[in-house]
């Protein structure tokens, strides 16, 4: 009992540690798409939901000058990913994953078809609640997550 309890105060201090994206590049956005992953039993048990994602995301954008666009494939796109763990004395431990994606180009001046859709920041975290507190936590997470996103494009533009 007690090394499964130290497992997870470990595991729970080295994901608290945000891991910043490779390349801050975000100068020429102008709009972004949303994509959040599909939520599981385990995440939807511990009262996350893609809707509720997708709010943590897009209410911090509708406040900036970033436009949120509906537009297909091509557009670059915020991409969410939160897979949740249930533990067995009813808490929830829960990795949060945020990145923008859009077209880079292989070369410079390359063409449109030298180009890849690639990760051009992103951050990750780590959080733990009880099932009637985690989705504020993990909710209050990703807006803050949103947030430095928003922070780093307006540096960039």
């Amino acid at each position: 009992m007690r090394g499964r309890w130290r497992n997870i105060v470990i595991f729970l201090a080295l994901g608290v540690i945000s891991i910043a994206g490779h390349a801050q590049k975000l100068n020429g956005v102008r709009s972004v798409g949303i994509l959040v992953e599909e939520v599981d039993q385990d995440a939807a048990s511990c009262g996350i939901s893609k809707d509720g994602i997708d709010a943590a995301i897009r209410i911090p954008i509708s406040n900036s000058r970033l436009v949120i666009s509906n537009s297909p494939p091509g557009v670059p796109y915020v991409y969410a990913q939160v897979t949740v763990l249930k533990l067995g004395n009813g808490g929830c431990v829960g990795s949060i994953h945020l990145e923008l994606n859009r077209f880079v180009w292989l070369a410079p001046g390359a063409r449109q078809l030298e180009s890849q859709i690639a990760a051009v920041w992103g951050r990750s975290s780590v959080v733990a609640g009880l099932p009637t507190n985690f989705p504020r936590i993990a909710g209050n997470m990703i807006e803050d997550m949103t947030k430095l996103l928003i922070a780093a494009w307006l540096k960039d533009n």
